[in-house]
């Protein structure tokens, strides 16, 4: 699931409301029927906008379309990058199994992909499933990309009804049948937006009206986690295999159970239970649906946006940097040994998360990016202006992506058995 562009009026939009904690595992059965909870949307910029944030925004309200309780977003926020949709990852966060080919898909609303096999030089095989456009509808692509257990899975839908999209080889992409979402052992369907969907190492999770756990990511049933009191809304989900941790950025907007602002959690157990640490900055997380993103290597978590944080405790204390890069955050990846962020048009590199070294200016700019094989791909969230590099400083143009009039929301790097598609390098 990382970009200066006015925000738009938001639309209605469903809304996370967790009354209730979350759920100890030790106090719910598996088999339980969870309490459903709602999922809304962070105001965001209009189409052109993409997700640009904008300095000193009038605080706006999400409603839901259904009985969703709205509040009032936070007032403040630095300015994202023109036209920007954020985030970009590096590498898919599990070893890559033997005899396989790393790939990095690009994932747009509409449930527009396009993936490389070689690290960016060149894109194949446009998919598109829709051709809706804009921050609020049932195929906007907040929900996010994961890999895991061999396969790419996308949540679409910041409006009813969301969809979850899948592929084993990056190729060929097929939508989850309603049938395939069960509850109680009874076919249940989607039918709802979705907020964020991750891979925790041993399953996939999406918080949708319910919560929906699936193995493989084919067949879905609900299952225990929901977001903790306060979490009005989810505004980004992303689970670390490697170190066993996801991470929500959450926001109310009422102030009922949580201070107003923008907050993160974080859960050791795939998501069934949450807890908030201490010292963590709002502005770090704002907007973060719209720029910047969540990293982890071992303890140390980066959360960044308009401004950035650091936890070198898995999310127990947080210390606030300000913007290091002096400024705001369009893009955050990892790649195993350090973190990359691209800001104030500039790849930017940190071993530790606190302090970063400008390492380049890719020509023309960029606000996705992602490390692959040992490399580098970034772009814009147009789809233009695509380029790869081996070493963070000298890049090369590729192929613009036919993006159709979408916007790009993710990079996700992922692994696929060698073929015609993603032959051998």
């Amino acid at each position: 699931m990382q970009q200066a562009a006015a925000r738009a009026v938001i639309a209605a939009l469903w809304v996370v409301g967790c009354a209730a904690p979350a759920t100890s595992p030790q106090d719910q059965d598996p088999d339980d029927d969870p309490e459903p909870v709602e999922i809304g949307g962070q105001g965001g910029g209009d189409e052109s906008g993409g997700r640009g944030g904008s300095a000193g925004r009038t605080p706006e309200r999400d409603a839901g379309p259904v009985g969703g309780t709205g509040g009032e977003s936070p007032d403040g926020g630095g300015a994202g990058a023109p036209g920007a949709d954020a985030g970009g990852r590096g590498g898919a966060d599990e070893m890559p199994p033997p005899g396989t080919v790393p790939v990095v898909v690009a994932l747009g609303d509409g449930a527009f992909t396009m993936s490389s096999c070689d690290r960016g030089r060149s894109w194949k095989t446009k998919n598109q499933f829709s051709g809706e456009r804009g921050d609020h509808t049932s195929w906007t692509a907040f929900g996010g990309l994961a890999f895991g257990s061999g396969r790419f899975v996308a949540a679409l839908g910041w409006g009813a009804p969301g969809h979850i999209v899948g592929s084993a080889d990056a190729v060929t992409w097929a939508e989850v049948p309603d049938a395939q979402f069960t509850r109680g052992g009874m076919p249940q369907g989607l039918n709802d937006s979705i907020g964020g969907l991750a891979f925790t190492g041993e399953e996939f999770v999406a918080y949708s009206r319910y919560v929906w756990r699936s193995k493989d990511g084919l067949a879905w049933t609900t299952g225990a986690g929901q977001l903790p009191p306060g979490a009005e809304q989810l505004r980004q989900l992303r689970a670390f295999p490697r170190e066993g941790v996801v991470v929500a950025s959450v926001e109310s907007q009422s102030g009922r159970n949580h201070p107003t602002g923008n907050f993160v959690v974080v859960s050791s157990d795939g998501g069934k239970t949450w807890r908030e640490g201490t010292g963590f900055d709002s502005r770090c997380a704002n907007p973060i649906q719209h720029v910047g993103d969540i990293a982890m290597i071992g303890d140390v978590i980066v959360v960044a946006a308009d401004n950035v944080c650091r936890s070198g405790d898995r999310g127990m204390t947080w210390k606030a940097l300000g913007q290091p890069m002096r400024a705001n955050v369009a893009g955050l990846f990892a790649d195993g040994t350090s973190f990359y962020a691209l800001a104030g048009g500039r790849l930017h590199q940190s071993s530790d998360g606190e302090t970063w070294t400008a390492l380049s200016v890719p020509p023309g700019g960029a606000e996705l990016g992602a490390a692959v094989g040992g490399g580098f791909v970034v772009m814009k969230a147009d789809g233009s202006n695509v380029q790869y590099s081996n070493d963070g400083r000298a890049w090369t143009k590729s192929d613009r992506l036919d993006v159709g009039g979408q916007r790009i929301r993710d990079l996700q790097v992922g692994y696929v058995t060698p073929g015609a598609a993603c032959p051998v390098p």
